[in-house]
């Protein structure tokens, strides 16, 4: 099939991330009346605030809904292994950090992220 990069004839792509200059804007289409964005890779949850920062609207206008997809695909893990959500259970088990397919510490760098914090919270031994 076509595997075309880029945007799609049709569909809305009015920002997109630039791997290795952080987060950008397309010139091609500017953030005016942008209502709503979806993060469609798990891993842009991560700079969700930097994304936020350079689609914020200009002036007093309204900020856009962000529609993360982390959610959506932890519930089709769980779907797909035959495990019951249950998001008010007590939480159980442990965290393991793989770097490269290894058991690992949580990296430095992960402290950058919110995400990253939460764990070293959740889990101090990490």
């Amino acid at each position: 099939g076509d595997r075309r990069r880029g945007p799609v004839p049709g569909r809305h792509h009015r920002h997109r991330l630039r791997p290795g200059t952080g987060v950008g804007r397309s010139r091609r289409h500017p953030q005016a009346g942008l209502g709503a964005l979806v993060l469609g890779c798990t891993h842009y949850e991560l700079v969700a605030e930097r994304i936020r920062a350079a689609v914020a609207p200009a002036g007093d206008g309204p900020a856009p809904v962000f529609h993360g997809s982390a959610d959506a695909v932890a519930a089709q893990a769980l779907r797909r292994s035959g495990i019951p959500a249950a998001p008010d259970a007590e939480p159980t088990g442990r965290i393991t950090v793989l770097l490269s397919g290894r058991e690992s510490v949580l990296p430095p760098a992960a402290l950058a992220y919110a995400e990253g914090r939460l764990l070293r919270a959740a889990a101090p031994a990490l």
